[in-house]
């Protein structure tokens, strides 16, 4: 049975860029972000399918 695999994606506040990802069938996904330059505050929003929206400052 095929299964729908769920997108993830990432913006970083720094650039406003955004990645994204595929979650697999066990729930994991990974990205590579470039750093910013040490100043800020800065802050990563993660949004699945546009449902949820998480954001780390």
């Amino acid at each position: 049975m095929s299964r729908s695999r769920k997108k993830i994606a990432v913006t970083r506040s720094w650039n406003m860029k955004t990645q994204k990802a595929i979650v697999d069938e066990n729930g994991e996904w990974m990205l590579g972000l470039s750093a910013p330059k040490a100043c800020g505050p800065y802050y990563v929003t993660i949004n699945q399918d546009t449902l949820h929206c998480l954001i780390l400052k």
